[in-house]
């Protein structure tokens, strides 16, 4: 169990971005294998049942399992990446380990979502405040698994008292990122749907239609190699996860840092 306090972070978004490239140097081959085991955990069933059938038990199925796999798999994906930027020994072992909480994890997770879906029908605003609000519950977690899901989302609430500003601008530094890494999957969409339609001119054929066209292939089952497309997802999910894990340490003051050099002399405590 690691005790701290509220921090209010004062490092920039490039700062915190420097110093989550530099703990990854030499790391990005572990990373993507432990990315790659969450994605076959938790994408792949929703990608292949549909493949296989579309009956209204399956998609049940499908969407009972992402209720149930999709908490451990973050806490275990928040244990690694804290293990990384702590510069210690990390793996899919670490993954794993959020699966013996899974129960508390669960509930964290749908604690979460129902009260920032309840406050997203107010507006979308609070719905973004609140996803900030509780955005560093599963670090908390994943650094004292004795604490009950009501006491992570209450101490989140505390660590993001004066840092949500900061938080939302680092997320927003990672929006061209986002969008390269969504172009090839869009491309392959895009293709896939003029090769089902037999469209080889699309504005002859009417820029509405290909609209439809793209938004009912997008609704379809694809292919499970479909998902080769978006492996820039996952090193920009690596990227992104190494930087949350700098902040919750910058914000519960176990990391203090000027420049990204100082990321050598961090604390070497023990998850």
């Amino acid at each position: 169990m690691i005790e701290f306090e509220q921090n209010k972070v004062v490092e920039p978004a490039r700062t915190v971005r420097a110093m989550a490239r530099q703990v990854l140097e030499g790391r990005w081959l572990e990373a993507l294998l432990v990315s790659v085991v969450m994605y076959v955990i938790t994408t792949v069933p929703s990608l292949v049942i549909p493949y296989l059938t579309q009956t209204t038990f399956a998609l049940s199925a499908v969407n009972a399992y992402s209720l149930i796999i999709t908490g451990p798999a973050a806490l275990g994906m928040c244990i690694y990446f804290v293990h990384v930027f702590r510069q210690q020994p990390g793996g899919v072992e670490h993954l794993l380990r959020g699966f013996q909480y899974a129960s508390k994890a669960i509930i964290l997770f749908v604690l979460i979502v129902v009260r920032v879906f309840f406050l997203s029908l107010l507006l979308i605003l609070p719905g973004i405040w609140a996803a900030l609000r509780y955005s560093q519950a599963f670090f908390i977690l994943a650094d004292s698994p004795e604490k009950t899901a009501r006491q992570c989302l209450w101490e989140s609430s505390l660590l993001m008292r004066n840092n949500i500003g900061k938080l939302f601008w680092l997320e927003a530094s990672f929006l061209g990122w986002a969008l390269l890494a969504s172009m090839p999957p869009a491309f392959g969409l895009t293709v896939r749907t003029f090769a089902g339609s037999g469209i080889l001119f699309p504005p002859l054929f009417g820029w509405k239609e290909v609209a439809n066209l793209w938004l009912e292939q997008a609704s379809a089952p694809l292919h499970p190699l479909f998902a080769l497309l978006g492996i820039g997802s996952l090193f920009l999910g690596i990227y992104m996860g190494v930087a949350h894990a700098c902040f919750y340490d910058l914000a519960n003051g176990n990391l203090k840092v000027q420049r990204a050099e100082d990321i050598r002399s961090m604390s070497d405590d023990e998850l």
